[in-house]
């Protein structure tokens, strides 16, 4: 009796096949030579290929990559996956096209604020994938435009006036989507409002408070109740709520916007906890700031000047977040690829969250300031004021260095006096 592959291999062994179904050049790398060059075999010779090597062994991993990209003519960015289960087998992946396989085929999806910022975007690639969608709004205007353009007149869209802090209007929602198409399986609650910019505790309007709580909390409640309300006796369907990078990172969003967003995972987390009972499965997106109407409006700036502020304060460099990002996290959650994916919180954030980006700009404040003063010190003018500010600023920085554990910025600063001053 052969005995089974190892967990690792067979989950390596499944992405291998996954990625090579989408169109990806796979290269396998692993010490189980037979099942392997099996693998490779049966996905054929052009899109897979496999290679003797051990994880922890640098240079053949290095002959392995440098093997794997002479046999693709492909490049290890943007697109290289690294699965390592070191000592067992990892896979390097090399993405060149994406099929173009409907994701969502058979699906019937509502979405609410479908009509502009991240509920559009979501809405139109639904519909590339497969779905059907009930746009739901309170932009008439906007929602019917969207539909029409979309497929209205081939019963792939349609438009439903829908204001989700009326439980009559949610309802009828839902009940359009099942007279129409006869089932639903993705409820995307995506209607929010931002409310009042007013960042303190005393100048927060007590009405415009309790209006955000009841949109985006109180709406989104509606919405998975009466999505609840037709799936649990189907035993299946998809509840998505739109929260924030405000749900995990405080101090920079009005206080009932961040308060309501946090509510918003709290009930995520309820809902799929009950509901998984009955195959439901219940997740949020929180994505980071995007110039997305809401966001623009909000801030009274042009699109470019938003994208700006949010790329300066980014993590992750190099790239622009948009909308389609949300909408492509939704289409993930959405479709069967996270069958077995709910509770989760999935932050489109680039990363944003995982710092203290508030400490991260003070100190990038700091070194832009202390450039200033050492372009001061080396005019002409500051000469004879330059040992002792030198000495000053130095002993400043240094002190930072041993105080704190943010060593990569605080060497950063160093090393940016020290070659400011290298003529000294």
């Amino acid at each position: 009796m052969t005995p089974p592959l190892s967990v690792k291999f067979v989950i390596g062994e499944c992405t291998a096949e996954v990625f090579a179904r989408h169109g990806a050049k796979v290269v396998g790398y692993d010490i189980q030579d037979d099942s392997g060059h099996s693998l490779a075999k049966a996905l054929g010779p052009s899109s897979s290929s496999y290679v003797h090597c051990y994880a922890t062994d640098e240079a053949q991993v290095r002959s392995a990559v440098s093997t794997a990209v002479t046999t693709y003519e492909a490049h290890l960015a943007p697109y290289l996956l690294m699965m390592l289960n070191a000592p067992g087998p990892f896979h390097f992946y090399f993405s060149q096209n994406m099929s173009s396989a409907k994701r969502l085929a058979g699906k019937v999806a509502i979405i609410t604020g479908g009509a502009s910022g991240i509920g559009e975007i979501t809405s139109r690639l639904f519909v590339e994938h497969g779905a059907k969608v009930i746009v739901a709004d309170v932009q008439d205007q906007a929602g019917q435009s969207l539909c029409k353009e979309l497929g209205a007149e081939d019963n792939i869209v349609f438009y439903v006036h829908c204001d989700v802090t009326r439980d009559a209007d949610v309802k009828n929602v839902v009940d359009v989507a099942i007279s129409r198409y006869g089932k639903l399986d993705i409820m995307f609650n995506n209607a929010g409002i931002a409310g009042k910019t007013d960042p303190t505790v005393l100048g927060t309007d007590n009405e415009d408070f309790k209006r955000v709580f009841e949109v985006n909390v109180y709406g989104g409640f509606l919405g998975a109740k009466h999505a609840a309300r037709v799936m649990i006796p189907v035993k299946k369907g998809v509840i998505i709520f739109t929260s924030s990078v405000a749900s995990v990172a405080c101090g920079e969003s009005p206080h009932a916007y961040t308060m309501s967003k946090h509510a918003v995972v709290g009930l995520m987390k309820n809902l799929c906890v009950e509901l998984g009972q009955h195959g439901i499965r219940v997740n949020c997106i929180s994505p980071c700031a995007l110039a997305t109407p809401l966001l623009r409006n909000a801030m009274g700036a042009a699109k470019s000047f938003v994208e700006h502020v949010v790329c300066e304060s980014a993590n992750l460099k190099g790239v622009v977040p948009s909308p389609k990002d949300v909408a492509e996290a939704a289409l993930y959650l959405g479709g069967d690829e996270s069958k077995y994916v709910s509770g989760l919180n999935l932050m489109v954030d680039g990363g944003y969250s995982t710092t203290n980006q508030s400490f991260t700009t003070v100190l990038r404040n700091i070194a832009v300031l202390i450039q200033k003063l050492l372009k001061m010190i080396k005019s002409p003018t500051s000469r004879q004021l330059a040992f002792p500010i030198k000495y000053n600023i130095l002993y400043t920085i240094f002190q930072w260095s041993f105080i704190t554990c943010e060593g990569n910025i605080y060497s950063y600063v160093v090393r940016l006096y020290c070659y400011e001053c290298n003529d000294f």
